[in-house]
């Protein structure tokens, strides 16, 4: 096997016919980014030694123990910052998306600084890597830290995408 080729084995696919949804457990084959065979498995004996004929020996074998295996996800419109908001308590009115904006997220902008950005970004790369999302468009926003902000939501370390659109403070 080369390097460009990679087997998911015991991992169930969903594939699409005709509309409907039809889950295929086996072993998946992919060679240079594209699935190349789908081995359908009996899943009640893929866990036992007489299961499969693959075996873990090969760095391009990967067992997912029958996990679900998908296409990416793509979150086309996220607010890392979000994250910071969760168990806040709040004040004032909440009545409509304007009072929303102006005592929930307009104050919360406000006060961000580059340690605040980037433990909110960390935070939502986690929850979208368990969640399958891969690429992810961030609306954000930081007022008070604005200089080198998209430098701090950059993090190649993590395999995530990001395209951001950062407001200018002047459309508030």
């Amino acid at each position: 096997m080369t390097p460009s080729e990679k087997i998911f084995k015991n991992v169930w696919i969903c594939q699409l016919d005709a509309g409907k949804v039809k889950p295929v457990f086996g072993d998946l084959h992919i060679s240079d980014g594209i699935i190349e065979q789908l081995v359908p498995k009996d899943f009640k004996t893929a866990f036992s030694d007489k299961g499969s004929t693959l075996k873990d020996t090969d760095q391009t074998i990967s067992d997912l123990g029958g996990r679900i295996l998908t296409l990416p996800l793509v979150n086309f419109h996220d607010h890392f910052y979000s994250r910071l908001a969760k168990g806040l308590p709040l004040s004032g009115t909440q009545n409509n998306f304007l009072q929303i904006l102006e005592n929930l997220w307009w104050k919360l902008d406000r006060f961000l600084d580059e340690d605040m950005i980037r433990a909110s970004v960390h935070l939502s790369m986690m929850e979208s890597i368990r969640q399958g999302v891969t690429t992810i468009f961030d609306h954000h926003a930081s007022r008070g830290a604005i200089r080198g902000s998209l430098a701090t939501i950059f993090v190649p370390s993590i395999f995530v995408q990001i395209a951001s659109c950062r407001l200018s403070s002047s459309t508030r």
